[in-house]
């Protein structure tokens, strides 16, 4: 499409002919034929010429690096980055956050980059990315030493080794754990209370009276003796109390620092010896008229 000369109207152009109109639709005034000549010959040069690459290395390769028309097509294809390594042109290295971007997208598509598969990536994060990429770099911890592990499993048996002491008393009494703290007292010099076994006591005589000199009290006496064939401890006696209709109106566990003399208190029953004990007791509300005993 060309322009008027008068007015600069631009002329539409028959694409058949390549002429434009006889005379400008805006100014009327009659256009010359030396114009749609040279229009109609600058058409069809556009269209004869060969369309032009932007990239220069195309078009001004240099005649020693181009394949001849003879080569096979493997040299071809063998010659063609050789070609344009040569003559693309250097570029300026990036720098800033842009570098960052580039420097990831050719670890990801060139293989020449990939990190060997037993080396953990790494990747160099810039000083001006957010801080949720700094932080995500992976951070190497350092080995637990043997004798910190040998220190802690010594500490532990030691706890566990204070807790049996500090609890013996109540331990002792108990079938299961009785020989592990009769072997762990005797490495490190403790006592132990005597082993107690409640059925090997057997009683022998009692007796609930009320007390003449004290209204409202009773006097309660109890003979027994100690069947095992080892010392055992005085017992604990609980004393229930009931009414006529069998119904348990005041019951109370008599210790032995409750009925023994000051001088025989922590002493223990020889193995078929006898103990007795003597002692008042309040009545319960209701009376009572039924006794019985336990040993504990």
């Amino acid at each position: 499409m060309s322009a008027c000369p008068h007015c600069h109207l631009p002329l539409p152009v028959d694409p058949g002919t390549g002429a434009w109109p006889a005379h400008c639709p805006r100014c009327g005034h009659a256009l010359g034929e030396a114009a749609p000549a040279r229009a109609a010959g600058s058409i069809a040069s556009l269209l004869r010429a060969p369309p032009q690459r932007e990239m220069g290395h195309f078009t001004r390769p240099a005649p020693s690096s181009l394949p001849s028309p003879s080569s096979s097509p493997a040299a071809v294809a063998a010659e063609a980055p050789r070609v344009v390594a040569e003559h693309t042109p250097p570029q300026p290295p990036a720098s800033g956050p842009a570098a960052v971007v580039q420097d990831l997208s050719m670890t990801d598509s060139d293989p020449s980059h990939a990190p060997p598969a037993s080396e953990e990536r790494a990747v160099d994060v810039h000083p001006a990315a957010p801080s949720f990429l700094r932080a995500a770099a992976p951070v190497a911890r350092a080995a637990v030493p043997r004798w910190q592990w040998a220190l802690l499993a010594a500490l532990g048996a030691l706890l566990v080794l204070q807790l049996l002491v500090a609890d013996r008393a109540r331990l002792a009494q108990n079938a299961a754990w009785r020989p592990t703290l009769e072997r762990l007292c005797g490495a490190l010099r403790c006592t132990l209370p005597p082993w107690q076994q409640p059925r090997d006591y057997t009683m022998l005589a009692r007796d609930v009276q009320p007390m003449a000199e004290a209204q409202g009290m009773l006097r309660v006496r109890a003979t027994f003796r100690n069947d095992a064939p080892w010392p055992q401890p005085w017992p604990a006696i609980v004393l229930s109390l009931s009414d006529a209709d069998g119904r348990v109106t005041g019951a109370r566990a008599l210790l032995p620092g409750d009925y023994l003399e000051p001088g025989l208190r922590g002493t223990t029953l020889a193995p078929g010896q006898s103990g007795q004990m003597t002692l008042p007791v309040r009545e319960p509300d209701g009376g009572a008229v039924a006794f019985a005993f336990e040993f504990r």
